[in-house]
């Protein structure tokens, strides 16, 4: 298969038309369904993947033989603004896509999932397992997080709590910019960063990182894949880039955080309660990059804050910290480091 047909492929284009959705008949949502399929098994391993700011469904496709060999089903949903997803007024954001996640899973048939995610989609992750625990595995919940995102005021790195300085109608352009450089330089992508989004905004236009490759034969077609993957998202909407980076430095107007929680610290012992309501015991795996310019480099303010507020609800959840070494914000999912095995193995 070719990479464009690969591209093109149904299962990485999905759009389905959601009821109930923002008082909607009709909500748009457009998604990915890869890797292995078992229809007849009610055991299939199911990973729902939240993607990080660049929100596109396309991040993780070149992963599908990977995915089909370990025979793990995965599911990754454009949000609002990205993609054929429609978009929706930033404060409704992570309602909404609470909402169609939970609506595009019962469409599908889907009961039980793990649940993934990178950099940004940690807190669109974290809030739908508050909401909906019922989601998970009900005898081995799992949740894996790759990178994860931590809020400036809490981090000290640089170059994120210079943005934030930043008022939202500035942080409210970052589509704009990120078009503007694909136009002018389409090789060298601006898509890595908060990830996929940001640090490109702050350190100019680079090499997308992925194009590194591991020595062996997955890594090789990961790292040949993944730029093309990207191209072809940005010949779709992206203008919800803007409002994941106005929601995620928590610049929404009349909004002092996250949903009715506001930041981890707030939401860890509420996802703990809801958990022991449910009788589920929790395993989750954080896996910090080594190096980290948008949250701080492993062992650093930001990811000591994070591990202290997850080893706070050690009654529920069993969780483990890893460093990836040789890895940054952008591709601590990459074959090459090992993540997705390592990850795939434990569904």
């Amino acid at each position: 298969m070719d990479t464009q047909a690969f591209l093109e492929s149904p299962c990485f284009n999905r759009i389905v038309d959601l009821d109930g959705i923002e008082g909607s008949s009709s909500y748009r949502v457009q998604y990915a369904d890869y890797g292995y399929r078992n229809e007849a098994s009610e055991d299939e391993k199911v990973l729902l993947f939240l993607g990080p700011m660049f929100a596109s469904r396309m991040v993780h496709v070149a992963k599908n033989d990977f995915a089909e060999r370990h025979k793990v089903r995965i599911i990754a949903i454009d949000r609002p603004g990205f993609g054929g997803t429609d978009a929706v007024g930033t404060s409704k954001r992570l309602d909404v896509t609470r909402a169609i996640t939970i609506a595009l899973l019962q469409h599908l048939g889907i009961r039980h999932v793990a649940v993934a995610c990178q950099s940004g989609g940690t807190v669109y992750a974290l809030d739908l397992l508050l909401h909906h625990p019922e989601i998970l595995n009900p005898t081995a919940p799992y949740f894996a997080i790759g990178a994860p995102w931590v809020h400036p005021s809490h981090t000290g790195a640089f170059a994120m709590s210079m943005t934030s300085m930043l008022p939202g109608a500035a942080i409210g352009t970052l589509d704009k910019w990120v078009s503007l450089f694909q136009a002018i330089s389409p090789i060298v992508t601006p898509v890595t960063g908060v990830a996929l989004g940001a640090s490109q905004i702050i350190s100019g236009p680079g090499v997308i990182p992925s194009a590194d490759p591991g020595d062996d034969e997955d890594s090789k077609r990961e790292a040949d894949l993944f730029p093309k993957c990207i191209k072809y998202a940005h010949t779709q909407s992206i203008t919800g880039l803007s409002d994941e980076a106005i929601f995620l430095m928590k610049k929404v107007e009349g909004l002092d955080g996250w949903g009715d929680w506001g930041d981890y610290d707030n939401l860890l012992p509420r996802l703990s309660a809801a958990l022991r309501a449910a009788g589920k015991r929790l395993a989750v795996d954080v896996y910090f990059a080594e190096k980290d310019m948008l949250i701080g480099d492993a062992g650093t303010k930001g990811t000591v804050w994070l591990t202290e507020c997850f080893k706070k609800e050690s009654e529920t959840m069993n969780f483990e910290s890893h460093v990836v070494k040789g890895a940054n914000h952008d591709t601590v999912w990459d074959l090459k480091h090992g993540v997705p095995g390592t990850v795939f193995l434990k569904l």
